[in-house]
């Protein structure tokens, strides 16, 4: 399939998803110039619609940066998410807190301790005996409505499978508004924290996915009280088999794998997907077999890379791989797959397949604080 038979099958995609959002009531349309001008006032802006393929499927994009509504938007505060590193501390902290004479000691950010001892049913092992999971909201952004008073900017042009174009009314938020990731990310927050505060989970949240933690003893006890959660609050979450996974010794998130088999020996396991490999894999063959590398290709290649490499032990890409990001930034001119970047590729797909994940133990600051005295 060349480019021109790609690109139009993913507008039949995109038009196709256009019309069913239409039927879910996300979507108000197809509609005139005139029509619109008459119910949500004459000076409408009109953003277009397209489609990003990712995996198997076509991620239909408001984009409307090009119209310039997003340029009229500014954020008076910054996301504060919790991304891989928030999970993996908070899988160590909840480990390091329980010590061996059956104690739990936790730290807050304002510096109170809080103190307490296990449960007489608890054994100190099933303490630190964990099971994780990853809830995800279903269609999250269109479970939020635009404002009335702010439809007229909420218009969005697509073209259908024979490239005529057609205007439809977005009422829910569109994925490709600024103001929609920040208005989002404030309900997502306050959704975890009514979690925290009134029913006792312990999750984080990254948009709309919702890494949670329990007890392995608990069983799903925690994966029913977090549905229910939402249940009661009328959102939406996946019930797809790939997206609702019982609580599990090892599961993942956000491209990620947190083993959890190890918390009884104050250890925690982070590595990549096995699928993360594969994509690079597969990426640095499709590149090979072209001989083609361009600039833009070397600039997602290591944005790939560097993700991955985040999530294992040591840090030897930027060096292993210089012409290649030489390449990327525009530094080294050219597009062909010469014997220095072909020897650098080649090192990529071994480095994704054979690096270590990184490891978490626990404790460790208490460790090298009794070694302080001695340095002195």
């Amino acid at each position: 399939m060349d480019k021109k038979d790609e690109a139009d099958e993913i507008t039949k995609r995109v038009w196709s998803i256009t019309l069913k959002e239409v039927q879910k009531g996300w979507l108000e349309g197809p509609l005139t110039k005139e029509s619109i001008a008459e119910k949500y006032g004459p000076l409408f802006v009109a953003s277009p619609r397209f489609g990003l393929v990712q995996s198997d499927k076509a991620r239909p994009i408001d984009d409307m940066s090009i119209s310039l509504v997003n340029s009229a938007f500014n954020a008076k505060f910054k996301l504060d998410l919790a991304g891989v590193d928030g999970i993996a501390v908070l899988c160590r902290s909840w480990i390091e807190a329980v010590a061996e004479g059956r104690s739990v000691t936790f730290t807050l950010s304002t510096g109170a301790t809080l103190r307490g001892f296990l449960h007489r049913t608890l054994t100190v092992v099933e303490a630190k005996t964990l099971a994780g999971r990853t809830l995800d909201l279903e269609a999250a952004y269109k479970q939020l409505l635009v404002k009335e008073s702010a439809l007229w900017a909420s218009v969005l042009a697509v073209p259908d499978d024979q490239g005529v174009q057609h205007f439809f009314v977005s009422h829910v938020l569109p994925f490709g508004a600024s103001s929609a990731v920040y208005h989002f990310n404030m309900i997502a927050r306050a959704l975890r924290i009514i979690g925290v505060r009134l029913f006792g989970l312990v999750w984080e949240n990254y948009y709309d996915d919702y890494p949670q933690l329990h007890l392995a003893k608990s069983g799903d006890s925690s994966q029913q009280v977090a549905e229910e959660m939402l249940a009661l609050l009328g959102w939406r979450y996946s019930v797809k088999e790939c997206k609702r996974l019982p609580m599990s010794n090892t599961f993942t998130a956000l491209g990620v794998e947190f083993g959890l088999s190890k918390c009884p020996e104050d250890l925690v396991v982070v590595r990549n997907k096995m699928s993360r490999a594969e994509q690079i894999v597969a990426e640095v063959d499709a590149i090979l077999a072209t001989g083609v590398f361009s600039s833009a290709a070397a600039n997602s290649l290591r944005g790939r890379l560097q993700v991955a490499e985040s999530q294992t032990f040591g840090r030897s890409i930027a060096l292993r791989m210089r012409n290649c990001f030489k390449r990327a930034s525009g530094a080294l001119p050219g597009a062909l797959v010469d014997q220095a970047i072909r020897e650098e590729l080649e090192w990529a797909k071994k480095f994704v397949c054979t690096a270590r994940p990184r490891l978490l133990r626990a404790g460790c600051l208490k460790r090298r604080c009794s070694f302080l005295p001695m340095l002195h």
